[in-house]
Formats: C-alpha cells, structure tokens, sequence
C-alpha cells in the first residue's frame, strides 16, 4: 500500500507521475483512491522532493 503523509505541500508531481489516474489533490493535498491504484510504484520512482510518499 502507498501513502501519502504530512510533508505533502501539494505539488503535483506525484499525479504527473501516476499513470492510473489515482491520484488527485484535495485540500491543498495529494490524496491517493486505493480503488485505482494498481500498486505500480510509478510515484515512489518518480520521487516526491518532499519525501511525502511511502511504502
């Protein structure tokens, strides 16, 4: 599973990066839909310069 934590400052990078489209901001925060998301990784290697994104 994928989280996305606190440091999150909204940047967007992780939804360029996701293929799957499960990926949107809400609140100013990137929010991940556990529905679309096919585990891929895509947006842990495309790493967050926040380090918001874990495993």
């Amino acid at each position: 599973m994928v989280r996305i934590n606190e440091n999150c400052r909204g940047c967007k990078i992780c939804l360029k990066a996701c293929m799957f489209k499960a990926i949107r901001i809400e609140n100013g925060k990137a929010v991940i839909d556990e529905n679309k998301c096919v585990l891929c990784y895509n947006c842990l290697k495309n790493t967050c310069p926040f380090d918001a994104i874990q495993e």
